[in-house]
C-alpha cells in the first residue's frame, strides 16, 4: 500500500491491528499497520494512514498452505523453509502465552 518512510533519528507512531477469526481447524488473523500521516514539513497530523494489510493463517494441520491456488506467493520466494505442523505446535508452546495450541 504506502510505503512507510522513517529517515534516521526520526520516530514515527503506528498502530498495528489484528482480527482474527476462528474456523473450523484454524484461526485467521488479519492484520494491519497504519501510522500517522506527515506534513511535507515532516510534522505529524491527525489522520491515520493504513500503509500495509495482510493475514496470517495458523493452521492446525489441515493441508500444506502451498496447495492453495489463491496463494499469490510461489515456494521460491520464501526465505526460509515451512515448518512442520509439530515444530509451529512445539515453538508457540514453549515461546508464547498460547494454551493448548492443538485444540484449533
Amino acid at each position: 500500500m504506502d510505503f512507510l518512510e522513517v529517515p534516521p533519528d526520526t520516530n514515527r507512531e503506528v498502530r498495528i491491528a489484528c482480527r482474527s477469526e476462528v474456523r473450523p481447524g484454524e484461526v485467521l488473523c488479519k492484520v494491519s499497520l497504519s501510522s500517522l500521516e506527515q506534513s511535507p514539513s515532516g510534522r505529524q497530523l491527525d489522520r491515520w494512514c493504513p500503509n500495509f494489510e495482510g493475514q496470517v493463517v495458523l493452521n492446525a494441520g489441515n493441508g500444506d498452505v502451498m496447495q492453495w491456488l489463491d496463494f499469490g506467493i510461489r515456494p521460491e520466494r520464501f526465505d526460509t523453509r515451512p515448518m512442520p505442523p509439530d515444530e509451529v505446535i512445539d515453538f508457540y508452546e514453549k515461546r508464547s502465552g498460547l494454551l493448548d495450541v492443538t485444540a484449533l
